[in-house]
């Protein structure tokens, strides 16, 4: 059976949204806006046709916080493109965009291909580092990061360019 599936939403709160779900840690910040599509077999999604777009604005969840966080991506065929993530917090932004295929069986993983951009400018990288988790006071520095990556027939390439600044 084919799905259709549409959705939107706009200015839904993370704390009232934790709360009525029951979270024990309730997160803070606002779904400020988002859009959802859908139309295939839901027991066969790689065949499926799919997009989101989603911004999160004062996103807070334990000592994790950001201002903004973006992410749209599309999903078409076994090609899956990352439009954009994006993440901003008060002295660090990072850019992700790219796109992959996802393997016809299974040693196809080990043979990934893909292609993908990466800009970052990180002013304080133990702020960063704690918005995945990581202990803050591990790191510090500054780092500016620009590339592009791709992979294919296990052969990797592209350019990378980073510099720091009293990085540990």
């Amino acid at each position: 059976s084919i799905w259709n599936l549409a959705g939107t939403a706009t200015g839904i709160s993370l704390a009232q949204t934790s709360e009525v779900i029951g979270f024990a840690d309730r997160a803070n910040g606002l779904l400020h806006a988002s859009k959802f599509t859908f139309r295939g077999d839901p027991r066969d999604p790689t065949h499926a046709t799919a997009s989101l777009w989603a911004e999160l604005t004062g996103l807070k969840w334990h000592d994790r916080a950001a201002e903004t966080i973006m992410l749209g991506a599309a999903l078409y065929n076994r090609q899956i493109q990352l439009q954009q993530l994006y993440v901003k917090q008060s002295k660090n932004q990072l850019t992700l965009s790219g796109e992959g295929a996802f393997p016809t069986n299974q040693s196809g993983w080990f043979n990934p291909v893909f292609r993908g951009d990466i800009s970052a400018s990180i002013g304080d990288l133990g702020d960063f580092a704690g918005l995945f988790g990581a202990n803050p006071g591990d790191f510090a520095g500054e780092i500016t990061i620009d590339g592009t990556m791709n992979a294919r027939d296990r052969k990797i390439g592209g350019y990378l360019s980073a510099t720091g600044k009293s990085l540990s």
